[in-house]
């Protein structure tokens, strides 16, 4: 699954997104979920609400909805020649 949305909260072990297509959505953060911020993986406390968020997810066996990648920020530019 491929989501984007706006964090309406963050907290221990899950987030929730406001989407234009699905609305409200929980979404929970694996142990091994990647955090990243402007091309660079940071902490999961950096992530914010009100933060709009590109998340890459899949369902677990209950069917609820795991985040493995959490990206939010600009793209970084390259070094000047």
């Amino acid at each position: 699954l491929t989501l984007s949305g706006l964090v309406t909260s963050a907290g221990p072990g899950r987030v929730v997104l406001q989407t234009r297509s699905q609305g409200r959505t929980e979404i929970l953060l694996r142990g091994d979920t990647r955090f990243i911020f402007e091309g660079r993986e940071v902490a999961a406390s950096a992530l914010r609400v009100n933060a709009r968020v590109f998340v890459r997810a899949a369902r677990n066996l209950d069917g609820l909805i795991e985040a493995y990648q959490v990206v939010w920020g600009g793209l970084l530019r390259p070094p000047a020649p």
